[in-house]
């Protein structure tokens, strides 16, 4: 719970309500953490969700799949593109992680996601 507690603190704090977008996504995928898309009730939240989820247990088919659906769905929204580009980086294909980062900024996310994809960019050199 007290690492569950700072995720919903960043997320309520940089103000997503009504975006429709997640407003904080950490850029590590661990086992031990909840997705940040649990909260979204929407069907492109729940595959970003499922994704999340599929991405920390290693199941990169999986995850690929429900991103791949949730792009479909919402072709504009930086959420999609941001956790493909981590998937892609797990995955080790550099260059396609930073070209599907670049789009994500590309559509305009709020500062909060934005900050998180430009440290991701950072990191990928």
């Amino acid at each position: 719970m007290k690492r569950l507690l700072p995720l919903l603190l960043v997320t309520l704090l940089t103000g997503c309500a009504g975006t429709g977008q997640v407003a904080y996504m950490p850029q590590s995928i661990s086992t031990d953490s909840d997705s940040p898309y649990e909260h979204r009730t929407d069907a492109v939240g729940t595959l970003l969700d499922q994704a999340w989820n599929a991405m920390a247990e290693n199941d990169l088919n999986r995850a690929g799949s429900s991103l791949s659906r949730a792009m479909r769905i919402s072709p504009t929204d930086p959420s999609v593109y941001y956790l493909m580009a981590q998937l892609r980086k797990k995955q080790g294909q550099h260059e396609q992680a930073r070209e599907l980062a670049g789009r994500a900024l590309s559509l305009g996310p709020e500062s909060g996601l934005r900050r998180q994809i430009q440290g991701f960019l950072g990191g990928l050199g």
